[in-house]
């Protein structure tokens, strides 16, 4: 199955940004034991310094986190590995914003 090349690029493009936001949402933000221990590490290692807002804050990670998505892409000639990684990110970020979006929370009026 052959896809169009203009198809293929706007697939590599969602992929990065949705993939990229729930990266840099679990890097800044998310309470997942080890990230969170490794933030907290990170902010006592640059308390401080101009250097700590990077872990804490998403508009500067996201740069830093597309940047490194894209570059391996890039020198892995998108092998995939890159769209396995990047759409399970991807994908379980969709499916999160679905999820808890979805009109059911179980209350009763």
């Amino acid at each position: 199955m052959t896809v169009s090349i203009e198809f293929y690029w706007v697939a590599v493009a969602l992929v990065t940004v949705i993939s990229a936001s729930r990266i840099t949402r679990l890097l800044t933000f998310d309470a997942f034991p080890p990230i969170k221990w490794v933030r907290d590490k990170y902010g006592d290692l640059t308390d401080g310094s101009g250097w700590a807002l990077l872990g804490y804050c998403p508009w500067c990670m996201s740069f830093w986190v597309t940047l490194g998505i894209v570059l391996a892409g890039y020198y892995s000639d998108w092998h995939l590995a890159w769209w396995l990684v990047n759409s399970v990110f991807a994908g379980s970020y969709l499916a999160a914003m679905l999820m808890v979006r979805d009109g059911d929370d179980g209350d009763e009026d």
